[in-house]
């Protein structure tokens, strides 16, 4: 029993004791422990039962340390020593420690931010942001400090796949906190627990300050009356309040921003590749416009003597629809006696004479007789009466094989939706007829460009999850935005290749040592090639370069852009060549604009490692704007939709964050030109107070309380 007792005391004792003194007592109650089971097993059996009951209380000791010391502190005696000055000057001195404080506080974040933990109370005086991880996320992270404690927030991790945080949030108040340690982590000791973090997740706070300075605003007494509900009666005392929010409700804007900021995320996404799919499509519209300029060139439109003739073809041909309407060019192969074009799918000889008269018709005739047994011949519509009379008499006069009947004459004849002058200008630059032609033929030839982009970028806009009726907006607008561009270019290739200056100057340049190694002919088909691909270059990079020079963008988004650019080109190429050498037309573009968007999505992919866009960081400083001045403004919850539509959800977002960025200074030019210009024209809506209705107001306070002039 003897051994027992010492090692009961020894034990105890050591529990009591600190350091190298502890230690000692718990040696010596470990012998005690071991000699005892030499003595008698019963006893050892009973020294081990007493050992582990002494052991679990001396673990809880720690807490129950904690919780004596705290006790101490709370019950010390001496006066508090602050004022309300020297409040005031301690918390600036906090302040100091974390990155925005006094003026620079962006205080509609900071209110943002510290709503968004339980408990929270006070003042903001200064925070320490960091970015969510997640770019859609409009919340911030990091470290914000209030008159009445600190609040702590950060990603712990992030899962790629579903967008999903995991967040560590915590409220630690000054109440209560009496000591605070900055050793490897930042610790904060209140009566019955510890917060601890660690100072690597927060870079932007100066830890050794802050920890001097909460230690002395503890020492002034301040946290120990606050928790003693001393301070409360001091501040009413004094008449100190603190900031309240009385206007629509917090956990209703951080919705309703949340949402916007989602949506308008989705959406510049939505628009980046309905950019990349119009971009796509549009540079196959310098290949179809190849095709095209091979059938209306190849038989010199331009130079030939008959140009005229051919100009009439392809004018009737696109008048009827084109390929849509299988309406399209087949005498090419300039075969005897074969059909010029194909209108609706009957074959057609096509004749223009500039003489006039019946000078078209007699064209059909050789040797006297008509050429094109039941074909018909179409004619110029100011020369078609004369040509039906013509046609007339020499049915009658036996020179028609196969027709006897003098009115076959109708169906022999074909009238032109044309006049003679009309086609002749049509072979020309410039004129009013060239550019109508031309442009009825590039809408035609788009429309498969833009029939793809509705369906790819609807599909874009279901996949990222938007709603019907706005997705088939967005594929609608994006379907006008590929049928434009793809329009102006062939538009462009068919005009460049009828403007007698560019064959000019591509004919010399044939005859130069240069053009003669690259193997340049200086004809229209090959002028109108290089025209279709020249068209889709400046598409392509015209845009990015312009923005470059303009200072919209940076040179690593140029950079960027032309690398994702030449690749849709050089894929889409490649696959639209494979495609359209077995179904043409269409296929060429769905061929092209699956292996141009393929290849240009896998380049941006590999382009995002390096280049980050700027789009993407004058996102986050609007956002961040935005919580800034709207957060702490009295909207009402209509007026908050209100400004909401006018900036998140503004169709000019994509230009503005270009405008952001060329301005020099993005998060001003957000504030000033962009959300400040929202919420004074919401304010500006409210209806203003009259002169009379404020005499009217003090009439009925002087009534009603009495009030004496």
């Amino acid at each position: 029993m003897a051994y027992l007792f010492m090692m009961i005391l020894f034990l105890y004792i050591g529990n009591k004791q600190k350091g190298y003194v502890s230690g000692a007592f718990y040696i010596i109650s470990l012998v005690a422990f071991v000699k005892g089971f030499t003595i008698h097993p019963m006893l050892f059996g009973i020294i081990t039962a007493v050992f582990v009951v002494l052991i679990i209380i001396g673990m809880n000791d720690g807490e129950a340390k904690r919780k004596k010391e705290f006790k101490a502190w709370l019950a010390k005696d001496n006066r508090s020593t602050y004022t309300v000055e020297s409040i005031d000057d301690s918390f600036e001195q906090l302040s100091g420690n974390l990155k925005y404080s006094g003026d620079a506080v962006p205080f509609g974040r900071a209110e943002f931010f510290v709503n968004s933990f339980d408990g929270s109370d006070g003042e903001v005086l200064a925070y320490s942001p960091i970015r969510s991880l997640i770019d859609s996320q409009l919340r911030e992270y990091g470290v914000v400090m209030t008159t009445r404690g600190i609040g702590f927030a950060k990603q712990v991790s992030l899962d790629q796949k579903t967008g999903e945080d995991v967040v560590e949030s915590v409220w630690i108040p000054y109440s209560g906190m009496w000591r605070v340690q900055n050793n490897d982590k930042f610790s904060v000791n209140y009566q019955s627990l510890v917060f601890s973090t660690s100072i690597e997740d927060f870079p932007n706070v100066d830890f050794e300050g802050l920890v001097n300075d909460l230690n002395k605003v503890i020492e002034s007494g301040f946290t120990r009356d606050l928790y003693t509900g001393v301070f409360d009666q001091f501040a009413e005392k004094h008449e100190l309040q603190e900031l309240s929010n009385i206007q629509l409700n917090v956990d209703k804007k951080i919705n309703y921003i949340n949402k916007a900021s989602h949506d308008s995320n989705v959406d510049l996404h939505i628009n980046e590749e309905g950019k990349r799919i119009s971009q796509g499509l549009a540079t196959f519209s310098g290949i179809v416009s190849n095709n095209n300029l091979q059938n209306i060139q190849i038989n010199q439109m331009v130079n030939g003597a008959q140009g005229h003739g051919v100009a009439a073809e392809y004018a009737n041909s696109v008048h009827d629809g084109g390929y849509l309407t299988k309406s399209i060019l087949t005498g090419q192969d300039n075969a005897k006696h074969g059909a010029d074009r194909l209108s609706f799918g009957n074959k057609v000889q096509v004749k223009t004479s500039l003489n006039g008269g019946n000078s078209s018709i007699k064209l059909s005739f050789g040797e006297g007789k008509y050429q094109y047994g039941n074909m018909p011949t179409e004619v110029p519509k100011d020369q078609y009466a004369k040509s039906l009379e013509y046609m007339h008499n020499k049915i009658a006069s036996g020179d028609v094989p196969g027709h006897t009947n003098p009115a076959d004459a109708r169906l022999l004849v074909k009238k032109g939706p044309y006049s003679t002058n009309f086609y002749r200008n049509v072979a020309k630059a410039g004129t009013i007829e060239s550019v109508y032609v031309d442009t009825l033929n590039a809408v035609q030839l788009s429309l498969p460009a833009a029939g793809l982009t509705f369906v790819m970028q609807y599909a874009v806009a279901r996949w990222n999850g938007q709603d019907q009726q706005i997705a088939v907006k967005q594929a609608g607008y994006a379907a006008l935005r590929t049928g434009a561009i793809s329009t102006g270019i062939i538009l462009f290739a068919s005009q460049t290749a009828k403007t007698q200056v560019v064959q000019k100057y591509a004919t010399k340049f044939a005859a130069t040592s240069l053009g003669k190694q690259l193997g340049f002919i200086a004809d229209p088909k090959t002028i109108g090639k290089y025209a279709g691909g020249f068209a889709v270059v400046a598409i392509t990079f015209g845009p990015s370069i312009v923005d470059s020079l303009r200072g919209r963008i940076s040179v690593g988004q140029l950079v960027k852009n032309s690398v994702v650019g030449a690749a849709s080109i050089a894929g889409g190429v490649a696959a639209g060549a494979a495609v359209g050498s077995v179904v043409p037309v269409v296929g060429t573009l769905i061929g092209g604009a699956i292996g141009g968007i393929a290849a240009s999505t896998v380049a941006k992919k590999v382009m995002d490692n390096f280049i980050e866009d700027d789009a993407k960081e004058m996102f986050q400083i609007f956002k961040e704007e935005f919580i800034d001045i709207v957060m702490a403004t009295g909207f009402s919850e209509k007026e908050f939709g209100q400004v909401i539509e006018l900036t998140f959800q503004n169709k000019k977002m994509s230009g503005w964050l270009k405008d952001m960025f060329a301005s020099g200074d993005a998060r001003l030019y957000a504030r000033d030109e962009i959300v400040s210009s929202a919420v004074t024209s919401i304010l500006q809506e409210r209806s203003s107070i009259s002169n009379s209705e404020i005499i009217d107001a003090y009439q009925i306070a002087e009534n009603e309380f009495g009030i004496a002039d």
